[in-house]
């Protein structure tokens, strides 16, 4: 993902970056705020490096040719077109939920397994993690690319992304965002929030005019 986002001569750049990069990699950043700037990033640069040390790690301001200040810059910012997740393949099929981290591990296992035992390349899956609410919770999303102009391909991700669904489901996985074809069987396995969006909709749409067939209405 990192180096579809940072290619700036396509598809040179790519390549070199994928084989250059990482197969994971952690970008941070230290902010001090208006009150005691100094002393914020001082103990935050103490606890980075105590967690490094402890993890036997380095933190470094640069890979290859690719700075952090570079990767800050560029995700401040929206994507070039075409978007960069439809530079590699001209597709792309996203699988994003919430979780924490006790059971992050398993899942992104999960996914590994589903992926190899499918034949669908793994150093093709992308795979993105973002702390939420203070650390308290994990964002996880995986990005399974393809050619949208060739329909095997298209029915390969179609299907592989239906799977994902079920498994991430059984190990607990919540997608708070449910769309697609994967929806019907996201809000079936949920019949408490079910009756709770049912009971907002009839308050704010009690003639069911918006989003027709959508979801579980």
């Amino acid at each position: 993902g990192l180096a579809a986002i940072m290619a700036k001569k396509w598809p040179e750049d790519y390549r070199y970056l994928k084989e250059a990069l990482p197969s994971w990699l952690l970008f941070y950043n230290l902010a001090g705020y208006d009150y005691y700037p100094e002393k914020r990033i001082e103990y935050q640069r103490k606890d980075v490096l105590g967690i490094t040390r402890q993890l036997g790690v380095e933190a470094k301001k640069a890979i290859g040719e690719i700075s952090a200040n570079d990767v800050l810059k560029t995700v401040q910012q929206p994507s070039g077109e075409p978007y960069w997740k439809l530079r590699y393949r001209g597709g792309c099929e996203d699988i994003f939920f919430l979780t924490i981290y006790s059971k992050l591990e398993n899942q992104i296992r999960a996914m590994y397994r589903l992926v190899e035992e499918d034949g669908y390349p793994v150093s093709d899956m992308g795979v993105y993690v973002q702390p939420v609410v203070q650390g308290t919770s994990v964002h996880c999303e995986f990005n399974l690319f393809y050619d949208p102009a060739n329909p095997a391909e298209v029915e390969r991700v179609r299907r592989l992304s239906a799977a994902a669904v079920r498994t991430l489901l059984d190990h607990g996985a919540f997608f708070s965002r449910p769309y697609g074809e994967s929806a019907a069987m996201i809000m079936n396995r949920n019949a408490a929030g079910v009756l709770a969006l049912s009971r907002i909709k009839k308050v704010l749409d009690p003639n069911n005019i918006l989003n027709t067939g959508k979801l579980c209405f």
